[in-house]
């Protein structure tokens, strides 16, 4: 059982000859690639999130490793898929894997610039702010499904230019700060006040949620209004809503 936290204060290029379960041909542009992608993480409503975590090698760490990701959407970063379901590494017991390698991260959407250069059902043990090669294989559709349907613990996506929507923490997080050599117990609390600009979200028993700052309570969320869908009339995405 999850521990309760909230009551605490195409240009086309011939025929489209193949196409996947999501009517896309995955192989001709990146803007086809990042439409599939797109419809792939709606389908399976798992979300895009970039952690502060101490493979990153921040001299800093928390909070600025974050704020750094935020206002420099164009690194070539590590995500890792999130389910509503899924536990942290403070939510899980021993012997047990966690969703991801760390508790608190950036949450982002994919644009028209996105570029998704590999994805791993696992760990890939990659650094894209170092320019270390990481394991994977080379970003499609199915791909991009397969590291989220056959994820073993983590998976891993090495992505740039990404388009941030804003934080994204477990309950019960911890944090890695590089001047406590390592990881500490961190409020969610205090996560809001590092972010008093970005929208802040969680989850809970299978549910998104979302802090909404004037009554300080955690409000659930569904998955389209966390991640806009396209507008039906042009294709083109929402603008994302503002913090509350």
């Amino acid at each position: 059982m999850e521990r309760e936290f909230f009551s605490h204060p195409p240009k086309r290029a011939g025929s489209l000859t193949r196409l996947d379960r999501f009517g896309f041909n995955h192989a001709v542009t990146n803007s086809t690639l990042i439409d599939g992608v797109r419809n792939v993480l709606r389908a399976h409503e798992v979300i895009l999130v970039h952690f502060n975590t101490p493979a990153t090698k921040h001299e800093i760490g928390y909070p600025q490793d974050l704020r750094d990701a935020l206002v420099n959407p164009t690194w070539k970063m590590c995500y890792s898929t999130i389910k509503a379901a899924d536990r942290g590494p403070a939510q899980v017991g021993p012997g047990e894997q966690s969703a991801a390698f760390g508790s608190v991260g950036v949450l982002v959407d994919l644009g028209a610039t996105t570029q998704i250069e590999c994805v791993c059902n696992f760990d890939a043990g990659s650094n894209g702010r170092l320019s270390s090669e990481a394991l994977g294989s080379l970003a499609t559709v199915e791909s991009c499904e397969a590291s989220i349907v056959d994820r073993v613990g983590h998976n891993e996506w090495l992505v740039a230019n990404a388009v941030p929507l804003g934080i994204f923490l477990f309950p019960a997080s911890r944090v890695y700060v590089r001047a406590e050599d390592g990881e500490i117990e961190y409020d969610w609390g205090l996560v809001v006040q590092d972010f008093p600009e970005q929208r802040i979200f969680s989850k809970l028993q299978g549910v998104w949620q979302e802090f909404d700052r004037p009554t300080a309570t955690w409000q659930p969320r569904t998955y389209d209004e966390i991640v806009v869908p396209p507008r039906s009339d042009s294709g083109a995405r929402s603008t994302p809503v503002t913090a509350h």
